[in-house]
């Protein structure tokens, strides 16, 4: 019988550095990170698929969303990421376990979208994807 590991969303973690380099700073002000990935279908269709519409997987699609506390040292170097233009290194995973795999990649600030809820505090939805900073460190699951 084997063993199924179960990771809980408290122990998941996400790292932030620069570009060009694996991400090791964790960010603290942060909760509810969506890790999106994708594959591009394309149409592969032919006469010899008897009249059904075929697919074969194309390029990956990734995104990197989550929320950060504002005022926050986290919400800084965000915010001065995305006014910048400059990317910067993410890496999500489920856990700090050895084993746990993720996302790592350089990625751009798409959007940081400002919450105001009257009961909470200021929050802000952030959405990066992936870009190529370095042509060395492409996204990888790892």
């Amino acid at each position: 019988m084997s063993v199924v590991t179960v990771f809980l969303g408290k122990d998941a973690v996400l790292y932030q550095g620069a570009a060009g380099t694996q991400a090791s700073t964790e960010l603290k002000h942060i909760k509810d990170v969506k890790v999106g990935i994708k594959t591009t279908m394309i149409d592969s269709t032919t006469r010899a698929s008897g009249g059904w519409k075929t697919s074969s997987p194309g390029l990956k699609e990734g995104e990197l969303s989550f929320t950060v506390k504002g005022g926050s040292d986290d919400y800084d170097t965000l915010m001065g990421a995305i006014m910048a233009g400059t990317p910067l290194a993410f890496y999500a995973k489920p856990s700090k376990e050895a084993g746990a795999k993720g996302l790592d990649a350089d990625f751009h600030i798409e959007s940081m979208d400002e919450t105001q809820d009257l009961d909470d505090v200021v929050w802000y939805e952030c959405k990066a994807v992936p870009t190529l900073y370095d042509d060395t460190r492409p996204p990888k699951w790892q």
